[in-house]
């Protein structure tokens, strides 16, 4: 009993730790123009106070850093320098969304968000293209590609993803609270029963 109740938390555990999804998105951006990489972790969790890094192509290429509520220009790779902007008030709701302007050719590649918080990370591949030539579904205009209005401040899909966990979760805890009642008075009966048979014995 003890063990499947540990397997149980265990579970919760895990669940808990479910974060930012893996997959990695591709996104397209016309030089000379903007692209918004938006990361979002489940739960919506604050991680203002978080370490968070942006990366390209490995983790010492250093896009973008966020430590102690702070952006620290000087850890920046030299070609990012005034071209990057982290969304600080998106932090407290899990939403860690980059801006990068005046994109170059040279941007195009993979790039990496890591939340030391959660230990969660978003992955992306950019696609530059010349103005006139993306086509990509992630280009909102002629020369910047831009998220949703409502995706900086109300991710529809996480809250969804959120309620879905939190139903399963306490839908989990209600049937195994049930099994647990029901083992107890199972054992309980037992126990009364074999007290009864031994009181029987003795008359």
């Amino acid at each position: 009993m003890k063990m499947r109740l540990l397997i149980f938390l265990s579970l919760l555990f895990v669940a808990g730790r479910v974060t930012a999804a893996s997959v990695n998105q591709t996104m397209e951006a016309e030089e000379g123009g903007s692209v918004f990489f938006q990361c979002h972790l489940d739960h919506q969790v604050n991680v203002s106070g978080s370490p968070v890094k942006w990366s390209k192509d490995g983790s010492s290429n250093v896009v973008h850093l966020y430590i102690r509520r702070q952006d620290h220009a000087d850890a920046q790779n030299e070609e990012f320098r005034n071209r990057t902007l982290l969304f600080h008030e998106g932090l407290s709701r899990g939403n860690v969304t980059l801006q990068l302007s005046s994109v170059r050719p040279s941007d195009a590649g993979g790039y990496r968000c890591y939340v030391r918080l959660q230990g969660a990370s978003c992955y992306f591949t950019l696609k530059v293209g010349r103005k006139g030539q993306t086509t990509g579904a992630q280009q909102g205009d002629s020369n910047t590609t831009r998220p949703p209005p409502e995706d900086l401040t109300k991710p529809v899909h996480t809250r969804r993803r959120l309620r879905e966990v939190s139903v399963g979760i306490i839908l989990t805890v209600v049937g195994c609270f049930g099994v647990l009642v029901l083992m107890i008075c199972r054992k309980a009966l037992i126990h009364r029963r074999s007290r009864e048979l031994g009181a029987g014995q003795e008359t």
